[in-house]
């Protein structure tokens, strides 16, 4: 029998090699670090000596963090072993099973898209802009002032894509923001620009997506609901990545549709960027991520053990899918390598939270509005019809979408409850609602055409027409309307440097104090405690300070504002308020 060397085995198979030798590097390195430290631990003090202590000298805390650091490495080394044992143990196995021809093709023969059809996305397009542009302007609230003064409008580049507070750093998005604010200068509408364009995007490919998978009139539909949605809306008009999220990844899922029925490189080159995009944005594209291959190996499972799968998924699709993760993982990781300390370190401040028994109710009421309980049944509803009514036409499709919506869901839910755990995380669920409940609304419009009875037919149709109207009432009155509420902070900033002269003394003190910054090119004391404040009262002939009543703040705080409150003079702004104090002589 011919021996095979490791070249050609190399050359037959080179990831299922090269997993094999760096996993097994790993797990020799955890071995030795497991079953030999002390020889180890002499060769790591004898190097850390001659490279870092010269003079011989290594102090006990020393000695302690580099036996932690061993720690880190053995449980790093052990955890990358198992999973790479584990990625080409998959990979081998359905290489060997798969059958190498696709039996998949396109749901249907796409349709020519007709001129008629982009006037109308035009117009979609259009009212869209149209809707959001009165929000665009308006001031901005906390997240957005937050993100836009500490990353924004940070020092360097290097300090966008390297700071990262309690999760708020959406970095790509900063990243953006800042590419516009350099090209027409620091105002809202300016660091919303990216949103805006992000949001619009999504808009025009849900129509192509849905339209290829469904139908031209799905995609139209699809695409209006999806223009009118409130919560897209909001999104569209805030300075954060929640567009980006659902623009990216809704991308990532049409590809990912494109390889398992027609594999090609640059499919997967273009899949590979747009998950890590969407990543990049908010890591809750992970679950994206999560979803795709957790169906990957649903398909690929079902197309090896069962006699006639439902689905049939070829080789080629899976080595294209499953190769893809380390790409995706490698590249995400060095994007975050800037952060990696701030991140873990806020994962292990923030911890978990309690399992909150209204996250779903509040995650249904966010996708269909923020419009009350009768509008979250009705779009709850048609949802359900729209499953029912396409499942076995469209089951691959429905699965997907379950595969991103629910298991992400009802894992961060139920499993791991983050203490911040918000719905708008879930931005990328949007599009695939609208999706079913347009589908919910086509399928009752062909039930109740099928009904004998005429005045049976016309009464479903004007209830429906009913049920539309309403939901387009409640969104435009108690939903468009409130985004264009301002946040104050532009205002109470404004009060506090109108007509202020040098010899006016300017403070402002709360938890998030820094940030008006963004507002005023003075400079501006800051508080700590009402010792600061006294030594601001006696020195000052006007002090003008302003105070955002935040229900986070610390009682020192609310003393200070209790204490102005009684030798000042208040002006409101909702939560803001500005106070003036005269020095009588």
């Amino acid at each position: 029998m011919a021996r095979v060397t490791l070249f050609q085995r190399y050359r037959e198979d080179p990831v299922y090699f090269l997993g094999l030798l760096l996993s097994s590097i790993s797990i020799v390195i955890a071995a030795l670090l497991a079953l030999a430290r002390p020889l180890v631990l002499r060769l790591a003090l004898f190097l850390v000596k001659s490279l870092i202590s010269p003079d011989g000298i290594l102090t006990y805390q020393g000695l302690i963090r580099l036996n932690n650091g061993l720690n880190k490495v053995l449980l790093v080394s052990f955890i990358f072993a198992l999973m790479g044992y584990g990625y080409i143990l998959v990979w081998q196995y359905f290489s060997l099973r798969l059958p190498a021809v696709l039996p998949l093709a396109f749901p249907s023969q796409v349709k020519v898209i007709s001129f008629i059809e982009y006037i109308v996305l035009f117009i979609i397009l259009g009212a869209a802009t149209v809707i959001r542009l009165h929000s665009l302007n308006r001031g901005l609230y906390y997240d957005e002032l937050f993100s836009a003064f500490h990353f924004i409008k940070a020092e360097t580049f290097y300090g966008t894509i390297s700071t990262y507070y309690i999760f708020n750093n959406h970095i790509l998005y900063s990243i953006f923001g800042r590419i516009a604010a350099s090209l027409f200068g620091d105002f809202e509408w300016v660091v919303r620009l990216p949103a805006l364009l992000l949001g619009l995007g999504s808009i025009a490919f849900l129509w192509y997506f849905a339209r290829r998978e469904f139908s031209p009139e799905v995609g139209i539909l699809s695409a209006l609901f999806l223009a009118l949605s409130p919560s897209h809306v909001l999104w569209s008009v805030s300075a954060r990545g929640y567009t980006g999220l659902l623009f990216f990844t809704l991308i990532s899922g049409f590809l990912f549709f494109k390889i398992i029925r027609s594999p090609k490189r640059t499919d997967t080159v273009f899949f590979i960027i747009m998950t890590v995009m969407g990543i990049y944005v908010h890591l809750y594209a992970v679950w994206v991520m999560v979803g795709q291959y957790f169906l990957t190996l649903i398909l690929a499972i079902q197309s090896t053990w069962r006699k006639r799968p439902v689905f049939q998924l070829s080789k080629e699709s899976f080595r294209f899918l499953w190769l893809s993760i380390i790409a995706i993982g490698f590249i995400s990781s060095v994007c975050y390598l800037p952060v990696i300390n701030q991140l873990l370190h806020n994962i292990q401040a923030r911890g978990q939270g309690t399992v909150d028994p209204q996250f779903p109710l509040v995650f249904i009421d966010e996708i269909s509005g923020n419009s009350g309980v009768l509008i979250s049944l009705i779009g709850f509803l048609f949802v359900l019809l729209g499953i029912f009514a396409n499942w076995q036409q469209h089951k691959l499709m429905m699965v997907y979408i379950g595969s991103i919506s629910l298991l992400p869901l009802l894992a961060s839910w139920l499993l791991l409850h983050p203490h911040d755990l918000y719905a708008r995380f879930f931005s990328f669920i949007v599009p695939y609602y609208a999706i079913l409940a347009v589908l919910g609304i086509l399928a009752f419009l062909r039930y109740s055409a099928d009904w004998v009875q005429k005045p049976v037919r016309i009464a479903s149709w004007i209830f429906l027409g009913c049920v539309l109207l309403i939901c387009l009432y409640a969104w435009s009155t108690n939903s468009w309307n409130n985004i264009s509420e301002e946040a104050q902070y532009r205002n109470a900033i404004n009060a506090l440097t109108k007509n202020a002269g040098t010899s006016v003394t300017l403070c402002v003190f709360g938890s998030d104090a820094e940030i008006f910054q963004f507002y005023t090119a003075r400079n501006y004391v800051i508080p700590e405690t009402i010792e600061d404040l006294d030594q601001l009262v006696a020195k000052s002939e006007e002090l003008r300070c302003a105070y955002h009543a935040a229900p986070w703040n610390p009682g020192e705080y609310k003393r200070m504002a209790a204490k102005l409150a009684e030798i000042a003079v208040p002006q409101e702004f909702k939560r803001m308020t500005v106070y003036t104090y005269i020095k009588i002589p």
